[in-house]
């Protein structure tokens, strides 16, 4: 796995390769999956921006794993928007993204302090 979120994966060879592309394809389906749900939810004012903030953070995790899947088949691929090489944006991308989480989670520990909620469990 670590050599496939290198962005490295696409030397990756043989088995480990399929595994990296099946792994990667059941992200991208999960994070889609849930992206979709949370945009199903009704927003309610006191937790508006904690929802956008998750729903942000698996629309940008599907998007991520999309294209760890995409440089798997192409180690060149290229980002439409920048012209870049989606390889040289992966690690940025990957660290906004746990930034991203660092915030959502802080933002829920706040809210839930506010609204006395205790944590779920699991």
């Amino acid at each position: 796995m670590s050599k496939g979120m290198s962005g490295l994966g696409a030397m990756l060879a043989g088995d480990e390769k399929a595994t990296t592309q099946n792994l990667l394809s059941k992200l991208v389906g999960k994070y889609q999956t849930a992206a979709e749900q949370m945009k199903a939810l009704p927003l309610f004012r006191e937790t508006e921006q904690l929802h956008r903030g998750y729903y942000q953070y698996f629309s940008d995790a599907r998007q991520l794993f999309s294209d760890y899947l995409r440089v798997q088949s192409n180690l060149f691929a290229m980002d439409e928007a920048t012209g870049k090489p989606v390889a040289g944006l992966l690690m940025g991308r990957k660290q906004n993204l746990e930034q991203l989480d660092m915030n959502n989670k802080a933002l829920d520990e706040q809210l839930r302090q506010q609204f006395n909620i205790p944590p779920y469990r699991y």
